[in-house]
């Protein structure tokens, strides 16, 4: 892997639109290094930001990382 990115997804004004804009435009911008997003996320953060995620782990499982839930 040529790079790790470190994201937290913790605050309560996070949006998932917020979200798929980061995580969409790095996909897209990356160009051809391997990559990983390594996601640290907050419990009480919006479901459907979870969700996206969680899609994206399984659309993409070797560049998506999960960190234990934490406040």
């Amino acid at each position: 892997m040529d790079l790790a990115i470190a994201i937290r997804v913790g605050s309560s004004s996070s949006t998932l639109s917020l979200v798929k804009t980061t995580v969409e435009s790095i996909q897209k911008n990356i160009g051809k290094c391997s990559y990983r997003f390594i996601i640290s996320t907050d419990p009480r953060i919006k479901p459907e930001i979870k969700q996206y995620l969680k899609v994206q782990k399984r659309l993409h499982p070797k560049r998506f990382q999960f960190l234990p839930e934490k406040t």
